[in-house]
């Protein structure tokens, strides 16, 4: 199911593509202006069809400031059959050009044939039934999930956490996925900054940007989702004004192969512990203080570990030759977060619906957290103990 957007002025036109849309399975929403179309018309289409001659704002006006907000392909839709009208159309941005009057079947194909420059643009377009987005919060924290949409969706703890931190009323927490290969080629054909769901807004113009790392075949996606997002990967070449990098799940009770590219780390469960980070994020910046400042509080905070604050050397075969903090601030030994009392911890009980199959394409309940049997390859086994 893709979403299309309808905007033409003639009302027995725009009935006639909302029923054969509608048939061919796609959600569609139409307008009877150019001026009418909004920002979250924009992040919400898969593809637009726009009229070209309405009154007001015609349709290439339309499709200029559709350019400004969003790649979405266009398809236009006149009478206009001058060799200029097309030209222009297609060089404002359009990706098509259809004359009427046309037959529906032909229409069909042209919206199938843009649609397969991605294939599936519902990992990418949020809107899902129970989608969370808090507009203009003073903190805007982006939580990544480095793999695809249908196992990041599959995931609980990522729905926990996000849950958790939206409760907060000074935060607003969005979400973002590794794309697949299709789309990773779109965004560097376009130029176009890897986006979080809810808001569409690129990674870059977030305050926090956090990944969970549930297995180490994830760690090149971290390097290439900030690469994508316009973001340097390594810490040491991020500046005051760049979004704080923040690492956890599983992989980071070992993170000493990917702290070259976190501020810090969340060592442990979280439910408590983020939003504890968060709220001191928040104290910190209201009273005007530096990045460097809020990690060496931080670094107080227990189950949180700041590379920065730490002097490590390595022996000549790579093994970890010592590890010792380099200001008070830095505890000698990291403790790692673990909830006492699963019975009073945050759980989600109106977790966003995905539009696509997950590869866990059901609800999940959390009855007990870890194994009794602490099998030695299993990492849920050992990590999560005492059971």
């Amino acid at each position: 199911m893709a979403h299309i957007l309808v905007v033409d002025d003639d009302a027995d036109l725009r009935q006639l593509l909302l029923t054969a849309l509608e048939r061919d399975g796609h959600q569609v929403t139409a307008l009877d202006r150019g001026s009418a179309v909004t920002e979250a018309h924009c992040r919400w289409a898969h593809c637009i069809l726009l009229d070209v001659m309405m009154p007001g704002e015609d349709g290439f006006a339309t499709c200029q400031r559709v350019r400004a907000l969003a790649d979405c392909p266009i398809l236009f839709l006149t009478a206009k059959t001058e060799e200029a009208d097309v030209i222009q159309g297609l060089g404002l941005g359009g990706d098509d050009y259809l004359t009427k009057p046309f037959r529906p079947t032909i229409l069909l194909m042209k919206v199938k044939a843009l649609l397969r420059r991605v294939e599936k643009p519902g990992r990418y377009t949020g809107g899902e039934f129970g989608e969370v987005y808090k507009e203009n919060m003073p903190v805007r924290m982006c939580f990544c999930f480095p793999d695809t949409y249908e196992i990041g969706m599959s995931n609980l703890g990522m729905k926990i956490l996000t849950g958790a931190l939206n409760r907060l009323d000074f935060l607003g927490c969005e979400r973002c996925f590794t794309p697949w290969a299709d789309m990773e080629a779109e965004l560097r054909k376009t130029g176009t900054k890897l986006f979080a769901l809810e808001s569409g807004d690129p990674l870059d113009a977030f305050d926090v940007v956090a990944f969970t790392m549930q297995y180490e075949l994830c760690y090149t996606n971290v390097v290439n989702m900030l690469r994508l997002a316009g973001i340097p990967p390594l810490a040491r070449d991020r500046g005051e004004d760049a979004p704080l990098i923040l690492g956890g799940g599983p992989c980071t009770y070992n993170p000493e192969p990917m702290a070259d590219f976190f501020d810090i780390f969340s060592i442990g469960e979280g439910e408590e512990a983020l939003p504890e980070l968060l709220t001191l994020y928040y104290e910190c910046r209201e009273n005007g203080l530096s990045k460097r400042e809020f990690l060496r509080r931080a670094a107080g905070l227990e189950g949180f570990y700041v590379p920065s604050l730490y002097d490590v050397t390595y022996n000549a075969d790579g093994t970890l030759a010592s590890f010792a903090p380099n200001c008070a601030e830095a505890p000698a030994r990291i403790t790692k977060r673990v909830i006492p009392d699963l019975d009073t911890a945050y759980f989600p009980t109106d977790a966003a619906v995905p539009f696509l199959e997950t590869v866990h394409d059901r609800v999940t309940m959390e009855t007990s957290r870890g194994c009794i049997r602490g099998c030695r390859f299993c990492q849920a086994g050992i990590v999560y103990r005492p059971y």
